[in-house]
């Protein structure tokens, strides 16, 4: 494959796949302006770390992918699923008011790795296929591209949650969504298993 064929694959495979971690990330930067929390760099490193996960399991499913059908993929739904609905259930032994929807927020590198994960868990097959039929050189110039479209990805996130009028209340509501987020997630993704 040629640079310029690697550099389209990609591109395009990032971005018919990610249009949704787009949105995630908006809602994440306006409760950073809100909140404080999670912090600018630990949005673009949660996002880095959790993306870039999914990127080594693909080159490892391309490799694989002979072997365990697809479908099966769909199964890591069952992730947002529980930690949506788990995100809405009353904390029974806490003594302190804490919000329901704090629990799953995340306020971290590590809980936007996850978000980032679970959010692109789907993505795995696409990115699968195409690394099953690259080569070294090709698969390093993907992961270069994919690296490029996602610091214009947080770049433009940014950019977009600091035209949010008023985003105290946008911060709030992304803490609220973000448990029913999650649930639709994962319903989506199993949806996949069972339809496909």
């Amino acid at each position: 494959m040629n640079v310029g064929t690697v550099v389209v694959t990609a591109s395009l495979a990032f971005i018919a796949t990610n249009g949704d971690d787009f949105v995630v990330l908006i809602g994440l930067q306006t409760l950073s302006r809100t909140t404080s929390r999670p912090r600018l760099l630990d949005i673009v490193i949660g996002q880095f770390v959790g993306f870039f996960g999914l990127v080594a399991v693909s080159v490892v499913g391309g490799h694989a992918l002979a072997l365990v059908p697809g479908r099966w993929l769909g199964l890591l739904g069952l992730v947002p699923l529980a930690l949506g609905i788990r995100a809405l259930t009353p904390k029974a032994t806490s003594d302190q008011p804490e919000s329901r929807d704090s629990r799953l927020a995340p306020t971290a590198i590590g809980g936007v790795a996850l978000l980032t994960v679970v959010n692109g868990a789907d993505n795995v097959v696409v990115y699968s296929v195409v690394f099953r039929h690259a080569t070294f050189v090709s698969a390093v110039q993907t992961v270069v591209v994919f690296a490029a479209l996602l610091a214009l990805w947080c770049a433009a996130s940014y950019g977009v949650a600091q035209l949010v009028p008023k985003p105290a209340i946008v911060g709030v509501g992304v803490q609220r969504i973000i448990p029913l987020m999650m649930i639709a997630i994962g319903l989506v993704i199993l949806s996949r298993t069972v339809t496909g």
